[in-house]
């Protein structure tokens, strides 16, 4: 009959969008990081063209804006999403109040804003005392305008921290918590972190570069957003606050952009290397301590 075909499509329908809900719901993580990289990769594919999204050319200053809005679009639709996939409006409630804990004790907010820096320019006037080059001072100090390497810094710090942090700590880092411990969630999600910025490195990396082309995208991507990460997710468990997340990873956006002497690739490699050391044997050191201390993150946290 004529009417027979509709009713049974519109029977199948909602079953389907059903059926993918769950599926979705069950396989949550994998869904968050397949969404993240659908939109991020997929849009910077479009902006990068081809050539650049594979590395075979650097991406250009005019190009890095509507990639950024990629990589922010990516990272909240997708942590956002997931979210209220997975907890409907408790889980946004949730994590309202996730990124609205700020009362953590002023030793938090020092160790997310000052662990970066200082480690940095300690490692960049240790190498330049050693050395005596001035190739290791940092970018702010050897910058004519100070103010216009600064405050570009800060602005894109603050945005792009907030975004991606909508995602990884919004979603993907509470999730993996529920299943393993501090440090194989910050490594898992350190190494899916450096991974998902290839795009972006990829190009770079094979231009000028003193190394190996492959090793040297591999000390970018690998040689310490893993072991940052896991302080990030350390800092995290221990204050259950985003917030604290969202401004360790401000702290290492402006340390990439105004305190790195980025142009300079000997540099880099050298830097990159003792950098990521620290933040090991940093990480290492914090998670024995919360390991043998497990009162403190109660006493912590309860000052939220």
């Amino acid at each position: 009959m004529p009417g027979t075909q509709p009713r049974s499509a519109s029977k199948s329908s909602p079953s389907a969008v059903k059926r993918a809900v769950d599926l979705m719901r069950r396989h949550r993580l994998l869904a968050y990081y397949v969404s993240v990289i659908a939109i991020s990769w997929g849009g910077g594919l479009i902006v990068l063209g081809t050539d650049v999204f594979i590395g075979l050319k650097p991406m250009t200053k005019e190009q890095m804006i509507p990639t950024l809005v990629c990589v922010w679009l990516a990272t909240t639709v997708a942590g956002l999403g997931s979210v209220a996939l997975v907890g409907g409006k408790s889980g946004l409630l949730d994590l309202r109040a996730r990124w609205t804990r700020w009362r953590v004790g002023w030793r938090w907010y020092a160790f997310a804003l000052l662990t970066a820096p200082v480690l940095s320019t300690g490692i960049l006037a240790t190498l330049g005392l050693v050395t005596g080059s001035r190739a290791f001072q940092p970018l702010v100090v050897t910058a004519t305008d100070k103010v216009g390497v600064l405050l570009p810094a800060i602005a894109v710090g603050l945005l792009n921290s907030f975004f991606e942090e909508m995602g990884w700590t919004g979603f993907a880092v509470p999730q993996f918590l529920k299943r393993h411990g501090v440090v194989t969630t910050g490594l898992i999600v350190g190494l899916l972190w450096g991974a998902w910025h290839f795009p972006m490195f990829a190009g770079d990396a094979n231009v000028g570069a003193p190394i190996a082309p492959a090793a040297y995208l591999a000390l970018l991507l690998f040689g310490w957003l893993p072991p940052y990460r896991i302080l990030m997710v350390w800092a995290y468990e221990r204050t259950q606050s985003a917030l604290i997340a969202w401004l360790m990873h401000v702290a290492i956006d402006i340390n990439v952009l105004a305190i790195l002497p980025a142009a300079n690739k000997d540099v880099t490699v050298v830097f990159t290397l003792l950098y990521g050391a620290g933040l090991w044997i940093i990480a290492s050191g914090v998670t024995t301590v919360g390991r043998s201390n497990p009162r403190r993150r109660v006493s912590l946290a309860a000052a939220s």
